[in-house]
């Protein structure tokens, strides 16, 4: 109470003329955030793989551009719209995926030790986690 005046209120049956009535009591919340480790880490990764996707569409323009003509090799330009689509759509559904929740709450994508070890914690994360890794060093179709 010598403390914090206000307290005093709360533990006198009459109020007290020497407590100030902007007088204010400090009280801990808990406050739930979806800003967390974890979202920030899967949110880095989701991120790594639309940057990995737009490299992998850039790239693959660029060959089909300049790919020479080949009477013993299959093109890649007749192939190259089904891959396009599909590397559109992948990158248009993650856009759409940081765009909802938790990742719209998350403050910054970052991976550090502590998101690393709540992502391993937990099965749904770490799922996500290991899908994003295999995209990112083998490739989408090992997905």
């Amino acid at each position: 109470m010598l403390q914090t005046p206000a307290v005093a209120l709360f533990f006198s049956n009459r109020e007290s003329t020497a407590i100030s009535a902007d007088s204010r009591v400090d009280v801990p919340i808990i406050e739930e955030t979806l800003d967390t480790a974890a979202n920030r880490a899967v949110l880095a990764l989701i991120q790594a793989v639309v940057r990995r996707a737009h490299g992998v569409r850039a790239r693959l323009e660029e060959r089909v551009a300049k790919e020479p003509e080949s009477d013993t090799r299959t093109s890649l330009a007749g192939r190259w719209p089904v891959r396009l689509r599909f590397l559109n759509e992948l990158i248009a559904h993650l856009h759409v995926a940081v765009r909802r929740g938790p990742f719209n709450a998350v403050s910054r994508a970052e991976i550090t030790a502590a998101g690393l070890t709540a992502v391993a914690a937990d099965p749904a994360y770490s799922r996500a986690w290991s899908q994003g890794w295999r995209a990112l060093r083998h490739g989408l179709g090992a997905c």
